[in-house]
């Protein structure tokens, strides 16, 4: 088994799902702007973006590369928008770096507690290859990881480390999206170590 496999199982009913986001900062008032996933399940891909004010167009430009045109194309009714991510939390198990920040972020913008798991973290724990994860849910799996690893990797560094640059998207979120995606890639690739035993009697 892979640990790809491994996780798949963990989710049960609730496939796994990659998840980016685009925002207008980090500090209490700053809100979402646009959300990107990768259902793992059957491949679709989802963009959600949220009608901003001329105020935040600049900005979003500048660190989205969310110009008034995408506005234009993509831009939803902000109910439509949290409908939407709601039932994606709700059906789901969301997989993405920096979980803390998303979950906070999320959760805030929803008016509700979501769940976030820190993918890279798990792939660096998996890569280690000696120690099994262990766990029956991705928390689980996740908390594991993160004991193993002490510190969640920087999600550009483990990038980097996998030979995953940023390739050509219309916007970086669905660049780092696609990174994602590769890093989960990386899943399929490295065995579950069989369950240590100790001497025999």
């Amino acid at each position: 088994m892979q640990y790809q496999e491994l996780i798949i199982n963990a989710c049960g009913d609730k496939p796994p799902v990659l998840l980016t986001t685009a925002t207008t900062g980090v500090k209490q008032e700053d809100t979402l702007i646009a959300a990107f996933s990768i259902d793992l399940s059957d491949r679709s891909t989802s963009l959600v973006m949220r009608h901003i004010g001329n105020e935040l167009l600049a900005p979003a430009a500048q660190y989205h590369g969310i110009m008034e045109q995408e506005m234009r194309s993509f831009a939803m009714p902000e109910d439509l928008v949290k409908r939407t991510l709601a039932e994606l939390f709700a059906e789901h198990t969301v997989f993405s770096y920096n979980p803390v920040f998303q979950a906070d972020f999320i959760g805030r913008f929803l008016g509700d507690t979501v769940s976030v798991v820190d993918l890279p973290a798990i792939v660096q724990a998996a890569d280690m290859r000696t120690l099994r994860l262990e766990g029956d849910s991705p928390a689980q799996l996740e908390a594991s990881a993160l004991r193993l690893i002490n510190k969640p990797p920087a999600f550009r560094s483990i990038c980097r480390r996998y030979g995953l640059p940023p390739r050509a998207f219309l916007l970086p979120l669905q660049a780092s999206g696609w990174q994602l995606d590769g890093l989960w890639a990386r899943l399929s690739e490295i065995p579950v170590p069989e369950p240590q035993t100790g001497p025999r009697q």
